[in-house]
């Protein structure tokens, strides 16, 4: 069980839209919000990765836990184009998956509103989080985000739906999540070795 007094070192992938939609406000306080939770960041352990979407995916910078570069590539935020949410989120799932190495590790997947660029399904990206035990926390921000999808992709992989109504919400959501990543998700963790594997589902009590 984690220890609640101790922070849980992180890795985490920073997927942000990108498309026009998000211009102005929602741009800039997307930007307020990314960096808000690198400053959470402790500067040795803490790692992140930050991407951002239009009708491509783009790794703006890889996995680091240099503060200073993370909100630069933060701040390179743009806004124009089209949006591919579920490619965005697939390719942050890899770079995660590819080079995080810590045990607290979770994509924060930020919108505006619906995809309309991907060739990779919320499903996709649910099995591929669920097979390597990394958790998506969605967040929409504005008045046409999609919700269905965005609940339905965080609750299937751990993580929690957010939706920032007005911009400025954006940096409290992301503090929170901060808290809840660094904290071990407050979750214990059993593991077993399975000897007799038939495919079943188990239900177990605690």
């Amino acid at each position: 069980c984690p220890d609640t007094g101790q922070k849980c070192a992180i890795s985490v992938a920073l997927v942000f839209d990108a498309s026009g939609g998000m211009a102005g406000a929602p741009n800039a306080a997307a930007k307020a919000a990314g960096k808000a939770f690198v400053d959470e960041m402790d500067g040795v352990l803490d790692e992140a990765t930050v991407l951002w979407f239009t009708s491509l995916p783009n790794v703006q910078l890889g996995m680091t836990t240099d503060r200073d570069a993370l909100r630069s590539a933060i701040d390179a935020l743009p806004a124009n184009g089209a949006s591919a949410i579920w490619d965005g989120c697939y390719v942050g799932l890899q770079e995660l998956i590819n080079s995080g190495s810590n045990p607290c590790r979770a994509v924060i997947l930020l919108t505006d509103g619906y995809d309309g660029s991907s060739t990779h399904t919320p499903q996709d990206i649910i099995a591929l989080a669920n097979r390597n035990r990394i958790r998506v926390y969605t967040v929409g921000v504005g008045a046409h985000v999609q919700p269905a999808q965005l609940e339905t992709l965080a609750l299937l992989t751990g993580g929690r739906y957010y939706w920032a109504p007005q911009p400025e919400n954006l940096t409290a959501i992301y503090n929170e999540i901060s808290t809840i990543i660094t904290t071990g998700f407050l979750e214990c963790l059993i593991t077993y070795q399975a000897k007799c594997m038939d495919g079943g589902v188990r239900t177990v009590e605690l």
